[in-house]
């Protein structure tokens, strides 16, 4: 008899079955005529091993890009389709999810749209399309790249979920939780509603460089605990700027000890739930709803209510080093004596204890506001400018750097004086000098 740990609401249920079974993919050296029982004899794609589960079962991914098989849903294409409760794994879980990719499909060349200009054309290829009978499934230790949903003319499901869509319930219904999403990556994601994320629960999850259209450039409705957020912005040209959000938007239930790093513009609003424990730096409009913000701190908005902190000292990086992936807290931050241990019963009990690198929650009752629970000393840190729109020369302590949306630059000790200069052709700007400490 095979036990499968299944997550249930806010607890985890062991779930028995006499005849759950595992089956493999193997995107290297798979066969879709293999039977799928032993890695040996694994499907190739995705698409054929999700084929072979039933309820309870496991479906176990070995290192590749899954890029073989469409599923075909509401007229648009998926890499997989999931309608029963399973759970879906790389073999090493967190350890292989760099390692185990299921790789969707930009298409700039279907439609008649405005999508294709995106990379949002009518045949572009999202990761996983989740149905409602499938509420308890787990996906854990993979990454989703490149996946897009269509830009389509309205609304709906179809332009919805660039990594994962989990259609279960409204977007304010506990339901929409239903789906829990561990230890993944969502690569350049892209969608009109929800680019990594379209409902369900993601824990300790990474959106890095996802973009949408109109709501949600990490992820809409559900909720969100331990994840990074970084660099999730707007389609270039497709964006409809009065209902745009950030990485973090609304209609998610709960947010807690996220870290939300230079995403663009807007980050939440329409919550349903509450932000709480949370690091916003470097994004580009700070806007937080005070009434739904607890604990958080930010480094451009100064909000007292509801126990919201104290906006940092400008220039003062509350994370480590985001251009290295780096999301540890700065020794000396804000966020060190934010956080709140009042909120982790939101949490889902079997990832309460442990932070976006698995790492152990600190054991003196004190809880960090962002995703990671561990200090990175006074060694460097880095500071980020943005460069938006800005044509010219950027010098910083007088060594040329690349001008881009986003420049990152790196010092050691703790705090630190840096000397900038923008040098540009143009009649309107001169050179610019900034101190910062």
């Amino acid at each position: 008899m095979k036990k499968t740990l299944m997550a249930i609401g806010f607890a985890v249920a062991v779930v028995s079955s006499a005849t759950a079974a595992e089956y493999f993919a193997d995107a290297v050296n798979g066969n879709d005529a293999n039977d799928g029982l032993t890695e040996a004899t694994a499907k190739l794609s995705l698409k054929a091993a999700l084929a072979l589960a039933d309820t309870g079962d496991t479906v176990t991914l070995l290192p590749g890009d899954y890029t073989n098989g469409v599923e075909t849903t509401s007229s648009t294409y998926s890499r997989g389709y999931i309608n029963k409760q399973i759970t879906l794994r790389s073999k090493n879980g967190r350890a292989s999810r760099d390692v185990t990719r299921i790789v969707g499909k930009y298409d700039y060349e279907g439609g008649t749209g405005n999508g294709k200009t995106g990379g949002m054309g009518d045949n572009c290829v999202r990761g996983l399309w989740v149905t409602s009978a499938a509420a308890g499934t787990v996906i854990e230790g993979i990454s989703f790249v490149d996946c897009s949903a269509p830009f389509l003319t309205g609304s709906g499901e179809s332009t919805s979920g660039g990594g994962i869509f989990f259609g279960n319930g409204g977007l304010t219904s506990t339901a929409a939780d239903n789906l829990y999403v561990v230890d993944c990556a969502f690569i350049r994601c892209q969608a009109t509603r929800g680019a990594g994320m379209y409902g369900g629960t993601s824990v300790r999850c990474l959106f890095k460089s996802c973009r949408h259209t109109k709501f949600g450039a990490g992820q809409r409705a559900g909720s969100s605990y331990n994840s990074v957020f970084d660099d999730c912005h707007v389609v270039p040209g497709l964006g409809q700027d009065s209902m745009i959000g950030g990485g973090v938007l609304g209609y998610m239930r709960y947010v807690v000890n996220c870290t939300v790093v230079n995403c663009e513009p807007r980050l939440a609003a329409n919550l349903t739930g509450n932000l709480v424990n949370c690091i916003f730096q470097n994004n580009g409009d700070q806007t937080l709803p005070q009434e739904r913000t607890f604990n958080c701190v930010t480094d451009t908005s100064t909000m007292t209510s509801n126990g919201c902190a104290v906006s940092v000292v400008y220039g003062m990086a509350e994370v480590w080093s985001p251009m290295d992936d780096d999301y540890r807290v700065n020794a000396g931050a804000k966020a060190l004596t934010k956080g709140s241990a009042d909120w982790l019963a939101q949490i889902p009990a079997a990832y309460r204890d442990t932070d976006y690198y698995g790492n152990p929650r600190t054991t003196d009752g004190t809880v960090y506001c962002g995703a990671v629970q561990a200090v990175a000393g006074e060694t460097g840190s880095g500071v980020a400018f943005r460069l938006a729109g800005l044509e010219g020369t950027l010098k910083v302590d007088g060594e040329p750097v690349t001008a881009g949306y986003r420049t990152w630059f790196q010092r050691t000790g703790w705090p630190f004086t840096v000397r900038l200069a923008f040098e540009s052709d143009s009649p309107t700007r001169g050179v610019v000098r900034y101190t910062l400490s």
